[in-house]
């Protein structure tokens, strides 16, 4: 499973499936949106812990679907 951190080692072309931690929910979606991605799923990873993903109030536009499970 990949964190989705890495912008410049990602080549994706279809909705890509993310684990939680590393770096925050913005950079993992500009980076999948960057590197092709027609959406990111974030898999929480961190048993009993509750995952809300929320963008920083300065983040850039992301334009692809995103979602948590």
């Amino acid at each position: 499973m990949h964190a989705g951190c890495l912008g410049n080692k990602l080549n994706v072309a279809v909705c890509a499936r993310i684990q939680r931690g590393e770096c925050t929910f913005t950079t993992k979606a500009q980076n999948l949106q960057q590197a092709g991605a027609t959406g990111m799923v974030v898999f929480n990873n961190q048993f009993g812990a509750s995952l809300i993903m929320s963008a920083a109030q300065n983040a850039p536009a992301i334009t692809i679907p995103c979602l948590s499970i």
